[in-house]
């Protein structure tokens, strides 16, 4: 049994105030961090240090974990009918299916909430799990200087800001209908219409939220997408998915291929 349908959709995730903060420029990220350490916002901080070593779907994992054990270790039996036993089961293997190693899934299983399932993580990463460190002189470390993780696949920004290529996305949209029309129809086509004007440069309110909340969130639940209709949705989101860009090229390819093979 998953918790993704329909029970995952039932587990709330506050998705993170360092997602909301992120800007279009690396130092945006500090600047949002820092200032909530100066305002001693500690809940914050902590927030965007969790943020900071790991990817969205491993929070969320973290985070349904927590709450199921939160719940077994006050006697509770079944969450919205189903036995809870079960649903802890299923929360393990979305945390080894999120990025997550079986020794660190192991080592949470043991934890009661979701802080110290991630300081769990943290600890085995040989990571301080503080939300705050301080260097010799006694000044507060940024998270860019705290975990070199720019370019690491972990780091939230580097999955929410990668986009597909655009022009190939609107070619196969208008030049291949059905296979554009394999995937991703529900909400698919509309994004692709926000993710075109944020592009044409559209940084109203509305445009922004998409972009910096609900388009990240999206990316976190469905990376791991490979197959035809999956990757669809995908590219309507301008989104790059596990199999990067070549490997997602590849599957509309093929698909192509066989649609045309007459």
């Amino acid at each position: 049994m998953s918790l993704r349908t329909p029970y995952r959709n039932r587990l709330p995730m506050a998705y993170l105030p360092a997602e909301r903060a992120l800007l279009d420029n690396p130092a945006g990220e500090d600047d949002a961090y820092m200032d909530a350490v100066r305002r001693g916002d500690m809940e914050t901080a902590q927030q965007m240090v969790d943020a900071a070593l790991l990817s969205p779907e491993q929070i969320f994992a973290l985070e349904q974990y927590g709450k199921l054990a939160e719940l077994y270790k006050k006697g509770e039996t079944e969450y919205d009918g189903v036995d809870i036993d079960q649903l802890i089961d299923a929360s393990w293997s979305d945390m080894t299916r999120s990025g997550l190693s079986e020794s660190e899934a192991n080592r949470v299983s043991l934890t009661h909430n979701y802080r110290d399932a991630t300081d769990a993580v943290f600890r085995m990463r040989k990571v301080d799990p503080d939300p705050v460190v301080y260097d010799s002189k006694g000044n507060v470390i940024p998270l860019s200087k705290r975990f070199n993780y720019q370019n690491d696949i972990r780091n939230p920004r580097t999955r929410s800001l990668q986009q597909f290529p655009y022009d190939y996305a609107k070619y196969l949209k208008d030049n291949f209908p059905e296979i554009w029309r394999a995937g991703g129809n529900i909400r698919g086509n509309d994004t692709f219409k926000w993710w075109t004007a944020y592009r044409k440069g559209d940084r109203s309110e509305k445009v922004l939220y998409w972009w910096k909340t609900t388009r990240p969130a999206w990316i976190a639940r469905h990376f791991n997408d490979h197959r035809l209709p999956g990757v669809i949705a995908q590219i309507k989101w301008g989104a790059v998915g596990k199999l990067g860009v070549a490997g997602m090229k590849r599957v509309v390819e093929d698909a192509i291929r066989k649609r045309y093979a007459d």
